[in-house]
């Protein structure tokens, strides 16, 4: 079973070899990306600042105006800015959808919560934090002005989230390979299994090239299904290995932990090595535990193949 709630936008398919050429404008018109704030850039070994999108995207109190900045990067093969764009429109556009048309939002949202009294107030107070950040793509204005212009526009959250996993960015390469997982399970027979399983692993593998911590995260709850994954403990092995890599595993991750991180009340000093506990008992975890260290160490040492043997998804034959 996969614990962790995947993004809905990373439902993509592979980009047609064409699509890559009509997505950037042609060199002689290449666009730049307006750069952000300094703390959001660091410094690369050749001396040019590198934004770092994602922390843009934590930090920012306007999703519209990162939208205009990051979507120019995104263009020019900037995978992080795509994701990240994608998941702006993923909370605005629903927006736009229920108050653009009306003469006031502002009002037009305080009425409708006015008739959800009885909804707790976490739910209320993410819904209007969402609409403060989203408040700009409800005036009317365009986000992607300066882009290059495109039938149907930039407004689709699948044009973005294509673009991310074409540039080989990987938390949208594994949220596609959880979309893919998803597919094996459905899938009806052997060679649409084993077409899916191929699909997949190569993105899996990708991710573990990288090696991202919230992606590997998410390899690692796609793996502790046991409907395509090879050994269950495994996954929980490499999803406690990210961890200790970086991403965030306490109880204040809502991703992770949902509802209770939202409005604060989890069991004091919850992490996900718990839920791993309640999953697969005090052996499991032993095992998983064990399994995450040897998995650290085979990146560390950079043994590919080792650290893709961690990661193999059932073969079905």
């Amino acid at each position: 079973m996969l614990l962790l709630r995947l993004s809905p936008h990373g439902h993509t398919s592979s980009l047609p070899r064409t699509v890559r050429s009509t997505l950037a404008p042609p060199k002689k018109a290449a666009v730049s990306p307006t750069p952000l704030a300094s703390p959001f850039s660091t410094a690369t070994s050749s001396g040019v600042n590198k934004i770092d999108w994602d922390n843009g995207f934590a930090r920012t109190t306007d999703y519209f105006e990162f939208v205009s900045k990051a979507s120019l990067a995104a263009l020019n093969g900037e995978g992080s800015a795509a994701r990240d764009v994608s998941m702006a429109l993923s909370a605005c556009m629903p927006l736009v959808g229920m108050y653009g048309h009306s003469s006031s939002p502002e009002e037009a949202l305080r009425v409708h919560w006015d008739n959800q009294a009885y909804a707790p107030q976490w739910l209320q107070d993410k819904a209007r934090k969402e609409f403060q950040l989203c408040r700009r793509f409800l005036t009317g204005q365009d986000a992607f002005a300066n882009l290059p212009v495109r039938t149907g526009g930039y407004n689709s959250i699948r044009f973005w989230t294509d673009i991310a996993v074409a540039d080989h960015d990987p938390v949208a390469l594994s949220s596609q390979a959880a979309v893919t997982a998803n597919t094996i399970i459905r899938a009806t027979s052997l060679e649409a299994k084993a077409a899916a399983v191929d699909s997949a692993q190569v993105m899996i593998d990708q991710v573990i090239d990288s090696p991202n911590p919230a992606a590997l995260f998410r390899i690692g709850q796609v793996l502790t299904d046991e409907r395509v994954s090879n050994d269950p403990v495994r996954g929980f092995a490499i999803s406690l290995a990210a961890c200790n890599m970086g991403y965030d595993c306490s109880s204040s991750n809502a991703e992770l932990f949902g509802a209770c991180a939202t409005q604060g009340d989890c069991a004091q000093n919850q992490t996900y090595a718990d839920v791993v506990r309640k999953s697969v008992g005090e052996g499991g975890y032993a095992r998983a535990y064990e399994q995450a260290q040897e998995f650290e160490q085979a990146l560390a040492r950079g043994d590919v193949a080792a650290a893709h043997q961690f990661a193999q998804l059932n073969r079905f034959n």
